[in-house]
């Protein structure tokens, strides 16, 4: 399914002049430890969105985005302002909300990096995706990278592969997410055949090349994670609480608290004093939940001073969940970096070979179930669809499996012999999604959509469209 030309044609009157198309992701391994500075190893996958545009004619929509979705049964039509600097509407939560911070992020790179911006314009938007909603695998990131792409093609102006995945990775927090950066960084920078370890400050991909013999497949809890619906009591809690966990590791290895606050941002920043110091998480920080009264205490400030406004709405989820779990938060974010970093190492070792041996696969299996056993237990963000699923994987000979994306819903990954795939999703079919078939829950006919065995993909494209409706090469 490629672009949307024939329904930009017949909502707009004539074809789209500019497009880009971004696809999701997988993450293999290194689950929420990129918003705390450290590597993460995704693949982009078939699964994309695209994103058609053209300037509104004159006199049409001037200094409106009227931005329209293929599919207009789920996602209605939106109109909203060509001016980058309206805000994004964060209490009336909207599809299009993912398309304006795209849009802004545009121009708000121009005027950081001190370039001229071009004036604003009406523009007509057609959006189709096929990266399933709320599955993990990353479709609001797959927007905002299309959109941005797609705006930067129109307005003419040119932007590097890094550049795109940086400034979106900002701008997708208009809509409430504290993303940390490895959605954009792979749906910009992903390859044909090739994971990457995406790592930050600044961005930057590199290769990793998977053993031969094996094969990824995904498959869809069919549980919706509305991450930025629900993100003050999950994802953007968890941000706040490692960013607590931080700066109380730095006030216990002896910084002051005033200094501690205001140069301790991510986990990364204190894991070279802990080892200095010979000191592990569970030294430090204790294992019951911190209240609030104790975490303000230990800073000297408000939570509030230090963090800023934006996580209030995270400190009243907290309270009602009864605290913040500090110790928790940091030893999942420390040993899943480690992970990452022996999963890589593991790959490339291997990529020799006309084929990996057994001992290869089951260790990067077991990392796998270390990584979903850790973000279960530590991180808390799995869920009854997903531990089924997992369990069930293993029992169906996976040598590994573990949710993948944000979690609280959306999919697992799992690693199986090549040989063993059709077996493996067929038996998965019977299992899991065939009662789910029989509830109504799921149509029969999707059933090839939501478990599939998928490999590296290509990053994003966008420029010129052709009058057919495909990029121009």
């Amino acid at each position: 399914m490629g672009a949307p030309g024939a329904e930009f044609a017949a909502r707009f009157g004539a074809p789209a002049t500019h497009g880009a198309r971004a696809p999701g992701r997988v993450n293999l391994i290194g689950e929420h430890v990129d918003y705390e500075g450290y590597a993460v190893l995704p693949m982009a996958v078939a699964l994309e969105t695209w994103v058609c545009v053209r300037r509104a004619p004159a006199g049409a929509e001037a200094g409106v985005l009227v931005v329209a979705n293929a599919d207009g049964a789920q996602y209605p039509e939106v109109e909203l302002p060509a001016d980058p600097g309206a805000r994004v509407d964060r209490e009336r939560h909207s599809w299009a909300n993912y398309f304006q911070a795209g849009y802004k992020g545009v121009f708000e790179h121009l005027r950081r990096e001190g370039r001229p911006a071009p004036e604003p314009y009406g523009l007509q938007v057609m959006v189709r995706g096929r990266v399933p909603a709320g599955s993990g695998l990353s479709s609001s990131s797959a927007l905002v990278v299309a959109s941005a792409a797609a705006v930067a093609a129109v307005h003419g102006l040119e932007f590097s592969r890094q550049e795109i995945a940086e400034f979106t990775r900002v701008c997708e927090q208009h809509v409430g997410t504290m993303s940390g950066g490895m959605d954009q960084a792979i749906s910009v920078m992903g390859e044909q055949g090739l994971a990457k370890l995406i790592e930050f400050g600044p961005v930057r991909a590199s290769d990793v090349i998977l053993p031969p013999g094996c094969a990824f497949v995904i498959a869809n809890s069919l549980t919706v994670s509305k991450k930025a619906e629900t993100a003050a009591g999950r994802y953007n809690l968890r941000v706040l609480e490692c960013r607590l966990a931080a700066v109380l590791l730095a006030i216990a290895l002896g910084t002051p608290p005033e200094e501690a606050a205001a140069s301790v941002q991510v986990l990364k920043d204190v894991e070279a004093a802990l080892g200095a110091a010979g000191k592990r998480v569970g030294d430090l920080l204790h294992d019951a939940p911190y209240s609030l009264v104790e975490v303000e205490g230990l800073l000297g400030a408000s939570i509030e001073a230090v963090a800023g406004a934006d996580f209030l709405p995270s400190v009243r989820a907290a309270a009602e969940f009864g605290g913040f779990k500090l110790r928790q938060r940091a030893e999942h974010v420390y040993s899943e970096a480690q992970r990452v970093l022996r999963f890589r190492d593991l790959c490339n070792s291997s990529a020799s070979s006309s084929a990996a041996s057994g001992e290869t696969l089951a260790a990067l299996g077991k990392m796998m179930d270390e990584s979903h056993a850790s973000c279960s237990v530590q991180y808390e963000c799995s869920s009854p669809e997903l531990e089924e699923l997992t369990g069930l994987a293993r029992e169906l000979g996976a040598l590994g499996a573990r949710l993948t994306g944000a979690g609280w819903g959306g999919c697992m990954v799992a690693l199986v012999k090549e040989g063993d795939v059709g077996p493996y999703i067929q038996a998965l079919k019977d299992r899991f999604f065939q009662k789910r078939v029989a509830s109504g829950e799921l149509d029969a006919s999707d059933l090839d959509s939501v478990v599939f065995a998928t490999g590296p993909c290509p990053g994003a494209s966008w420029g010129r469209m052709t009058t057919a409706g495909a990029l121009e090469s």
